[in-house]
């Protein structure tokens, strides 16, 4: 009788063949335009200490300090230890750049570690969407920010048939669904916005035509 392996396990197979594909740069392609949107909401101050949530390669992490230099210093995290390679080394020239494994549900930080913290395009991965926001409240300061961003929604008709190829399980849920979730687990000031491609066709919708932007607070 085979046994179906856990999630986390699952995942962490999955996304290093992703790194040894290099499906790395291709998501840096596909999502980069979003993620410089999105960058472009973020406040940075000097002394920030940001958490990238399953950073992969380390691509928005790379574009982050490439914004603001050395002032603030930026975490990646990841489950796959592939990507956590490929991560640290393009990122050498970074000093305010570093990275290590670590699963979004038991992060490998002490509470209260980070101002801010931003996840692109993987939310919607985690077995217990509520246990990882729970898990980012716990490692954020008083007031420390949230920020999403992720192309998997409902609202979003190019990405409805993304959960019947993709290897491992996924969350499909819509714009108000994610703003309850996050509201129903403590956080404040929740506010979505849709971006929307330049290329985004509507007699032919494509994954990548839409992005949902997500940001909240941790109460202070």
């Amino acid at each position: 009788m085979l046994t179906r392996r856990p999630l986390p396990v699952r995942l962490r197979h999955e996304f290093n063949l992703w790194a040894g594909n290099g499906r790395g740069e291709r998501m840096e392609r596909e999502h980069r335009p979003f993620a410089e949107r999105m960058f472009d909401a973020i406040e940075i101050a000097s002394g920030d200490r940001i958490l990238d949530l399953a950073c992969g390669e380390g691509w928005a992490s790379r574009l982050l300090a490439s914004r603001v230099g050395s002032g603030a210093q930026i975490v990646g995290v990841d489950i796959a230890d592939g990507m956590i390679q490929r991560a640290s080394f393009k990122s050498a020239a970074f000093p305010n750049l570093s990275f290590q494994c670590g699963q979004a549900h038991a992060l490998p930080f002490p509470s209260n570690s980070f101002t801010k913290a931003f996840c692109i395009e993987s939310f919607y991965y985690f077995e217990s969407q509520e246990m990882v926001l729970r898990e980012l409240m716990r490692v954020l300061r008083p007031g420390g920010e949230l920020f999403l961003l992720l192309c998997l929604y409902k609202e979003n008709l190019g990405s409805l048939e993304f959960p019947d190829w993709v290897r491992v399980p996924v969350h499909l849920r819509s714009i108000s669904e994610y703003k309850r979730i996050l509201e129903n687990e403590g956080w404040q000031r929740v506010k979505t916005q849709e971006y929307i491609s330049d290329t985004a066709s509507e007699e032919h919708p494509g994954f990548h035509d839409r992005a949902l932007f997500i940001r909240s607070q941790k109460q202070r």
